[in-house]
């Protein structure tokens, strides 16, 4: 019996040494993953920041490009409106001497009477209505800056929002891949459970003593197949 509980020792130290192994080769590559996954996700976040840089970038660029427009729209209305301005000057200040023309003619020359106030009436008349038509085209000057100024508004605040729906989110890093859960592979416990493996199949193998006899409670429980048990019942042999 003393081979089998050998055997049954050795058996267990082996089946030890193996398990250890087993469970260190599955720690290393526990860890490796753990690693591979936290390098992973550093380089993905990196490259998210480098592509949300470059898209803040280019956002401010395109803000700016986009001012320098409207600002180039807005010179541009004013610039029509101030000759709209001009012209209108020029075309009363041209009526008006017109005017003060025909009228000092007919002084001059002495006419009066009720025809030359006739006249006269009739050209202010017309110098009037030249300034009213000027006037009428001065208004429809200046609503139709406020209209091209505000569309050219419109279409600058369309394209600031159109550009920020690119930048309107930051990115946000991924959650942390959880740490790896290692196998126990503490010396000690594992040598403590090999030694109560190995006593195990000791006790199951070995030899009876008379101590183990001494814990039967009837004789008659005896294993007659168990040499040493019958002649126990036998010669009266009890080991002692």
């Amino acid at each position: 019996m003393a081979w089998q509980a050998a055997l049954a020792i050795a058996n267990a130290g082996l089946g030890f040494i193996g398990q250890q192994q087993q469970q260190r080769a599955a720690n290393r590559a526990a860890i490796n993953n753990h690693k591979y996954q936290v390098e992973t996700r550093e380089r993905n976040w990196y490259q998210t920041l480098s592509i949300w840089g470059a898209k803040k970038t280019k956002y401010a660029q395109d803000i700016d490009e986009g001012n320098l427009a409207a600002a180039r729209g807005y010179a541009k209305a004013q610039d029509g409106l101030n000759k709209a301005f001009a012209s209108a000057i020029q075309s009363n200040e041209s009526a008006f001497i017109k005017y003060l023309e025909g009228s000092g003619k007919l002084s001059a020359a002495g006419r009066t009477g009720r025809s030359v106030n006739r006249i006269n009436t009739l050209d202010i008349g017309k110098l009037e209505r030249t300034a009213g038509r000027q006037a009428w085209a001065l208004t429809r000057s200046q609503e139709a800056f406020k209209e091209n100024v505000e569309s050219i508004r419109r279409a600058a605040v369309a394209n600031k929002n159109n550009l920020f729906a690119n930048v309107a989110f930051a990115p946000v890093e991924d959650v942390a891949p959880p740490a790896p859960v290692l196998n126990q592979t503490s010396p000690f416990l594992a040598l403590a459970s090999a030694g109560l493996d190995a006593y195990s199949a000791y006790q199951q193998f070995k030899t009876p003593s008379a101590v183990d006899y001494g814990k039967r409670s009837n004789l008659f429980d005896l294993d007659f197949d168990d040499p040493a048990a019958f002649n126990y019942g036998l010669t009266g042999n009890r080991g002692y």
